[in-house]
């Protein structure tokens, strides 16, 4: 892996009002890039808080990515929904290595979003550090409170656009940095970009329709990188993979691409094909048909079985969940960082349990979940901070090993400490049952 999502620090999303503390992997020494953390399962009771996890990394991606979020008529009234309301701040921290020509470097983002009364957003704070081989004493490169760059140690082949105050409160200081082409010799450069790079490097899918709301269409944001600004193979490839796989997310059935993408998605969609065909058998093909004009192609996907044929538009529920799914974990079989929520939505289990037990053995990855499957605790149990669980007030306790206690087996009898499901099956009979 290029980037490896070491922590993270998130507050004012959703019901998630104080600061929940994520911890994805064993700090980062030397050349140790990733130590047996590729897969975290993330726990808790229905409305705990589990999708606005989710949520703020869709979010991180927009407020960094995006030129001026906040006048984004799809991306500022959700936003405004997903909000805390009593808080009505939303913070992001993340903690993160970059691996550029076998050198590590450690840096922390971190950002503040308020709203207002009148609804207005508007950026808080915004602070890059860059940190040692211990993640601490860290060294600010940039810092911003108010629209006002408070600190900064930029060097000078990197300058701000000028801009007045009221407009650096609504985009990030990222995104107002002018500077030469990707120098890798210049610190503070590696941190600001790579940042950015991260932004680009996670990708966020989620099992429910209906907790997705708008899929945000990661091929507009990404616009204005391709003017040969940064030319890096790693951005690159970042790029591609967005405008790839991001397509194929989401419920809508045509998808709008470049024509010059035809054949990345013809080969993609065999791949997709022999995905469900693990689980349907039954499947023959899946065939992608184009439509052109002068400038994009518009497509869509047949599904071919022995006896029928159906367009994606009235295939199954569970099979438009597969596709969605296969999007994610193929982003994530291509070394992004990838956050997947309700990944049990609608997918039978024997075969979810083989998927995720395939990427802890046979993939270099990043994969965090959240889900309800209790019976994939067994199955990355081994790994290193591979389980936490949400309580309902908003706590993260991870789950640490004890001896040959099985995770499952305590957290479905409600041993484990703020899981509320020490229920009998008596319990429902004041509900349902007969008065007796």
């Amino acid at each position: 892996m290029d980037i490896v999502l070491i922590d993270s620090k998130i507050s004012g999303i959703k019901n998630l009002e104080k600061d929940i503390c994520l911890s994805f992997t064993k700090r980062i020494f030397g050349k140790e890039i990733f130590n047996q953390s590729c897969v975290k399962t993330i726990y808790g009771s229905n409305g705990a808080g589990k999708s606005g996890i989710a949520h703020a990394y869709d979010i991180f991606r927009e407020l960094v990515l995006n030129d001026f979020p906040f006048s984004d008529p799809l991306f500022t009234p959700k936003f405004c929904q997903l909000i805390n309301k009593k808080s009505k701040r939303f913070s992001i921290s993340n903690t993160f290595a970059i691996n550029i020509d076998e050198k590590i470097y450690r840096v922390r983002y971190s950002v503040s979003v308020g709203m207002d009364a009148a609804m207005n957003l508007s950026f808080k704070s915004e602070k890059v550090e860059l940190l040692n081989s211990r993640l601490d004493n860290p060294t600010t490169i940039v810092e911003v409170k108010d629209g006002v760059i408070v600190n900064d140690v930029i060097d000078q082949s990197i300058q701000f656009i000028k801009q007045p105050e009221s407009l650096l409160r609504k985009s990030s200081v990222l995104r107002s940095v002018l500077g030469k082409e990707f120098d890798q010799t210049s610190t503070s450069a590696i941190a600001l970009y790579s940042t950015l790079m991260l932004a680009m490097f996670i990708n966020v899918s989620y099992g429910s329709i209906d907790d997705s709301h708008e899929t945000f269409d990661c091929k507009s944001l990404l616009n204005s990188f391709e003017d040969g600004k940064f030319t890096t193979d790693k951005l690159s490839k970042a790029l591609t993979l967005d405008s790839l796989v991001q397509r194929l997310q989401g419920e809508h059935y045509v998808w709008i691409i470049d024509r010059k993408e035809e054949k990345q998605y013809k080969e993609l969609t065999k791949q997709l094909a022999s995905f469900i065909k693990l689980l349907k058998p039954s499947l023959k093909d899946i065939e992608i048909k184009f439509k052109h004009d002068s400038v994009a192609s518009y497509c869509n996907l047949r599904f071919f079985y022995k006896d029928y044929d159906v367009d994606y538009e009235f295939e199954s529920t569970g099979i438009k969940k597969l596709c969605i799914l296969f999007s994610a974990l193929y982003n994530a079989s291509k070394g992004r960082i990838t956050f997947i929520d309700e990944i049990d939505s609608g997918i039978h289990d024997v075969f979810l349990t083989k998927l995720i037990e395939y990427f802890t053995l046979y993939n270099d990855c990043q994969l965090i979940i959240t889900t309800h499957h209790v019976g994939l605790m067994e199955v990355v149990k081994h790994l290193r901070k591979s389980i936490d669980i949400l309580d309902d007030d908003g706590t993260i306790r991870p789950w640490v090993k004890n001896g040959k206690y099985s995770p499952s087996s305590l957290y479905s009898k409600g041993y484990l400490r703020g899981v509320p499901f020490n229920l009998q099956s008596s319990d429902f009979a004041y509900i349902f049952g007969e008065d007796k």
